[in-house]
Parts: C-alpha cells; sequence; structure tokens
C-alpha cells in the first residue's frame, strides 16, 4: 500500500509541473495485482480543449516493441519461428543486399548491425515534417542497403529497423495483416482499448494529441509517419496497467512460462542488457526490466522493480516534460523506503574486462555526451586530456583501473568490445556511467592545399542522398545537404563533426579523396562516393520491387 499523504504529495508534485492549458501526463502504479496510484493531468486536445483522462490513448512509441517481442515469442512457442535462424527464412525477399546471417534473435536485441530507417530517412534529401514515412518507405531504404553498422553480433546499437522487420516476419508467419493481428493480440490480453494504427491519418478514438513547445508557444506536431513493429500503439494508461498486473502473475491470458521468458535475457545472444523489447539494468540495489517510448512530443516509460513487483507508468503528450525522469521521481517519491541501498548508480562495470595493454587504449575517444575525450602518456604516466580543460593526471588502481586525481571516486575502466575496439567506462556512485568510442584522430596537416583536397560532391546510392563539401576558413567546412547549408568542425585530419554527424574522408593510395563514410546516431559506416558532377536526384526505383515493394 501507498500512503495517502505520499499520494497526494506526489499528485500535486505533477499538477506543478504542468501549466494551466498545456498537455500533460497519465500517470499510473502497480504492485503485484492492485492499482495503487493513478493520476491524470492537462489536456488530450488543447484545441477543445479536452482533458486527459481514463479513456485518452497515446502513442506509447518504443514502449511497443514488447509486444512486438511477445508475438515472436508465442511464435517461437508454438514451433513456428526459431530465434536461431536467418530471418530471412521467414522474409526470403529482405534486404537482399545484404549477404551476412542475421538472427530473428539479433533482431529482437538490436545486436544485428541493421542501420535504423529513420535516420537513414533523416540523411536524405526529404524532409521529415513534409513527407509521410510508412512501412513501404521502410522497406525501400532497407531493401536499399548494401552494409550494416556491424558484424551481425559483434557490437550493440539501437535500431527501430529490427522490430519493423520483426513486424513483417510476423505478417508473413501468420498471414495477417500487422495492424489488425497485433490489435487482435492487445484485445486478447484485455487490453480492448489499444490498437495498433494502421497508417498515419487512421481515426483512433480518444486519441490525445501531441504538442511541442519550441520557445513560442504550443505547436501541434506533425502526425504523418506511421510504421509497424516499432511504434505507433495507441494505448490508455488502464490498459496499460492490465498488463502489467499479468506480468506479476495475475489474470494470466498467456501461459506463465511465456511472460516469464519475456522478462528475461535471450541466451541466443551474447548482450544481456537488452531482451524481448526490453532493457535489463539496476536502480538502488534493485534489479529494473523497462522500456522508453518517444515519437514526435508522446513520451512514455514503463518502469518495473521485479523484486518489489511494482510497474510505474508513464504517458505524456508534451516534449516539455520527460517520461523517464517522470517515472523515476515517481519511484523515489513512493518506493524510498523499499530500495535496499542509497547508492543511485553503479561505481563499476558488472562484467570482467578483456584488457590488453595500456598502449592499445591510448588514444581519443567520443563519449555518449558528444565531447572528445583523449588518453595520452606523459612521463610514463596517464593523462586523460579535454580541449578547454586542464589535463588530470589517471592514478592506477589496476591494470585496466585509473581514478580521477582530482575526484578520486570517478574511475576509469579500460576494456576491449568483441569486435575488437578499444573501449571506454566512466563510473562513479555520484553521477551515471558514461561510455567513450575510440575515434581515429590525426592533426590536422599544416599544408595549406590540404583543406582544398576535401571540398567535393559525394553521393549514396541507398539513400539518393548527396553531401557538398566547400572549405571555408579556419578548420570549418560547409556542408550542403538537403539544400541547406551547415557549418562542419574538422576536429582531426580528415575527420568532420556537425550535431550527431561524424565524417570521415576516404583517400585512394594516392591520396586523393574518393568518398566519405558517415555516421549519424544509430547509422554506421554509410559510403558516399565523390562525384565528378552533382548528381540529380533520383529514388532507387529496384528497391520497391517485389516483396518490399507491396
Amino acid at each position: 500500500q501507498i500512503d495517502e499523504q505520499d499520494a497526494e504529495e506526489l499528485r500535486q508534485l505533477i499538477d506543478r509541473l504542468i501549466e494551466d492549458g498545456a498537455p500533460g501526463y497519465a500517470v499510473g502504479v502497480v504492485v503485484d495485482d492492485e492499482v495503487v496510484f493513478t493520476h491524470y493531468a492537462g489536456l488530450a486536445i488543447l484545441e477543445t480543449p479536452t482533458t486527459i483522462g481514463e479513456q485518452s490513448r497515446f502513442n506509447i512509441a518504443s514502449v511497443a516493441k514488447q509486444y512486438t517481442a511477445l508475438r515472436i515469442l508465442e511464435l517461437v512457442e508454438a514451433g513456428k519461428v526459431d530465434l536461431d535462424q536467418d530471418f530471412r527464412t521467414y522474409l526470403p525477399e529482405a534486404m537482399p543486399n545484404i549477404e551476412e546471417r542475421v538472427t530473428v534473435a539479433q533482431l529482437l536485441t538490436h545486436t544485428s548491425g541493421i542501420r535504423d530507417v529513420y535516420d537513414l530517412f533523416f540523411l536524405t534529401n526529404q524532409t521529415w515534417f513534409e513527407v509521410d514515412f510508412g512501412p513501404r518507405e521502410a522497406r525501400g531504404l532497407l531493401s536499399a542497403q548494401t552494409a550494416l553498422n556491424f558484424a551481425p553480433g559483434s557490437d550493440y546499437l539501437y535500431s527501430n529497423s529490427n522490430y519493423i522487420l520483426l513486424a513483417d516476419l510476423i505478417a508473413e508467419v501468420t498471414g495477417e495483416q500487422f495492424p489488425a493481428y497485433a490489435t487482435a493480440f492487445l484485445a486478447e490480453r484485455g487490453m480492448e482499448d489499444s490498437l495498433a494504427r494502421r497508417r498515419f491519418g487512421s481515426i483512433v478514438p480518444n486519441k490525445a494529441r501531441s504538442y511541442g513547445n519550441y520557445g513560442s508557444g504550443w505547436l501541434q506536431d506533425p502526425d504523418i509517419a506511421n510504421t509497424y513493429g516499432d511504434g505507433f500503439i495507441f494505448a490508455t494508461l488502464n490498459d496499460q496497467m492490465h498488463w502489467e498486473k499479468q506480468v506479476w502473475g495475475h489474470g494470466q491470458t498467456l501461459p506463465a512460462a511465456l511472460i516469464d521468458r519475456s522478462q528475461a535475457a535471450l541466451e541466443e545472444v551474447p548482450y544481456k542488457d537488452y531482451g524481448y523489447g526490453l532493457f535489463r539494468g539496476s536502480y538502488r540495489g534493485l534489479q529494473t526490466v523497462f522500456h522508453e517510448g518517444a515519437t514526435n512530443s508522446f513520451n512514455s516509460h514503463t518502469l518495473r522493480f521485479p523484486e518489489l513487483k511494482t510497474s510505474i507508468i508513464t504517458m505524456g503528450n508534451t516534449n516539455q516534460i520527460g517520461a523517464v525522469g517522470l517515472a523515476m521521481r515517481v519511484a523515489e517519491d513512493l518506493l524510498e523506503d523499499s530500495f535496499p541501498s542509497d547508492q543511485v548508480y553503479p561505481d563499476r562495470p558488472d562484467s570482467e574486462s578483456n584488457f590488453t595493454r595500456l598502449e592499445d587504449f591510448l588514444g581519443t575517444y567520443e563519449l555518449g555526451s558528444g565531447t572528445f575525450m583523449s588518453l595520452v602518456v606523459r612521463d610514463g604516466e596517464l593523462y586523460r586530456e579535454i580541449a578547454g580543460r586542464d589535463p588530470v593526471r589517471m592514478v592506477p588502481e589496476a591494470d585496466n583501473v585509473f581514478s580521477y586525481e582530482t575526484v578520486p571516486s570517478l574511475k576509469l575502466y579500460l576494456t576491449m568490445t568483441p569486435s575488437g575496439q578499444p573501449e571506454i567506462g566512466l563510473y562513479s556512485s555520484e553521477q551515471g556511467p558514461q561510455f567513450g568510442t575510440f575515434v581515429d584522430l590525426r592533426p590536422i596537416p599544416a599544408d595549406e592545399d590540404y583543406f582544398a583536397t576535401v571540398e567535393g560532391v559525394f553521393y549514396n546510392d541507398e539513400t539518393d542522398t548527396e553531401i557538398i563539401l566547400q572549405y571555408a576558413e579556419g578548420s570549418n567546412f560547409t556542408m550542403i545537404k538537403n539544400k541547406r547549408p551547415r557549418t562542419l568542425e574538422m576536429i582531426g585530419e580528415d575527420y568532420l563533426i556537425w550535431n550527431s554527424y561524424r565524417i570521415r574522408v576516404l583517400r585512394d593510395a594516392t591520396g586523393r579523396a574518393t568518398g566519405l563514410s558517415v555516421d549519424r546516431g544509430r547509422i554506421r559506416n554509410v559510403a558516399f562516393v565523390r562525384m565528378d558532377k552533382p548528381k540529380p536526384s533520383e529514388r532507387i526505383r529496384a528497391a520497391w520491387e517485389g516483396w518490399f515493394g507491396r
């Protein structure tokens, strides 16, 4: 039970977060078989206005992945799908240009290496709020891919493409269109007020609209995207809480063993932090199972504490309040006495390091925050260097563990990824861990003619995208893409950055720049070739033929 005074204080806190006449949130807490807290605040529709209530349906975005995974698991239990098979056993015409074996388990756990269709779409010469994006567009982009982010099974990188492909697999195996099949599946779970939207523009009764405030007042977000499997399920808070009771073993509409398996890691892959559409972690000494969802200004989060048989659900239609932060605040306020530990963050990795030798880890790393950090040896001692900050001596505690001389509680861990790349982790009990990816940076050549060698027109046929690079001044270049100029900074020889873009210049044996390798968010190593002249924009029609063009 939750103390009524604590519940009332939390309701008041949520109300204070939401301004009058603004979009808001639905929040619920389930403990075992009982709903112990619910609160609705804000407007579902600003124009009417209509308040958020029990009937309001929110796009739960990526929280829907758990239901896609459940349907896969149900087919596995029925002997219709094998997790260890290449997914093209069931979708033989999918991604014809990818030769590597990609298993169903790797799709489930984002270890397939398949690039994210949304980041591919953002790379194109399309503008996201002007062009609709649905299953046909997703299949076209995936069909045109000739390379992966990494070798399947060698790394982890979250990609919506995995669950879009799983939805196609479900439709192929069952012989039913995914939206109808998924909606019926939810209804069979007792979630009769939830549905998988067939396409953008489809009528969703009692749908909350999403709104963003970008400094000049509320704007309704464009609603012209709709894919399957990765999101676009519209659900009520009551339905979500009804499923949570089943997770904890009450009123189950699926076999108990199947539901239990859906909450666990997959044995078929080496990465255990992501399983059947759910992340796995820990918080203040308790295990957690969770997933966040975000589409336009729809935000949702499901946070489970298995040892407490407790679920916290936050669902909103505003970009001003984060669903994850709100769920954690609810946990802190309502479950404070239940946490066995005051330690909020892990102060060390939970697995052994495959450390080799220190020399293999010297160089530059990009942290998740976008900061570039270098590890260098001076007079036999290791130092951390960041542009604009004083260097810090690292004090050795073990072969692969160092503490900051200035902040002894902050630890640096060195490890190799399964693919053999150096990686760093920064751990402190006072803040969440940060990880750094190795970046091969060399000094920018002093030759005055060097910058001119980078200029040119570059083209990627997988996305029909053109990039024009022009030298500006200092270490800056102008990148023209989608008819818009952006300013790139060169931070090392043949390495340019802008926002989430990371661009490496590729050269042949003579030193001539022959292409670019572009990373952006959840896509890596997208190859652009140098063109003698700009290529007229043209869609890759062949990619839309056959099964993927349906």
